[in-house]
């Protein structure tokens, strides 16, 4: 069962929280409870896991969309950052072997990497 709301700090350490609006068995769908649906910003979680004794990988994908609206034109335009984890289902391969990999790139999306990457630049 996913948790009703997420709680996510933006750059200037403001809480956003999202609301879970709609979830299936292998997915969750949250969204900004302080912006409008014309628009949002959503949080999405998918899941693809195998059964129990299956060999592969299971996966995640979490995708978190922005939407604004140019005061001038009108425009609307929406950004999108998604993170796709690939785990292989095999005993060789560790819990502790995902968080490694996990805190990596939590370390690639700090704040200095982060400039840097909206820049289009390589860290």
């Amino acid at each position: 069962m996913a948790s009703t709301t997420l709680s996510l700090k933006d750059e200037a350490e403001t809480a956003i929280v999202y609301s879970l609006v709609g979830q299936t068995p292998d997915a969750a769908v949250y969204r900004n409870v302080n912006r409008s649906l014309a628009l949002p910003q959503s949080l999405d979680f998918k899941f693809k896991l195998g059964s129990p004794g299956a060999k592969g990988n299971d996966k995640i994908t979490v995708t978190l969309r922005d939407t604004v609206q140019n005061s001038t034109t009108g425009v609307v335009s929406t950004a999108t950052l998604a993170i796709n984890v690939s785990i292989p289902r095999d005993d060789a391969w560790t819990e502790q072997m995902t968080q490694d990999l996990l805190i990596q790139v939590q370390d690639l999306l700090s704040d200095a990497n982060s400039i840097s990457l909206a820049d289009g630049i390589t860290p």
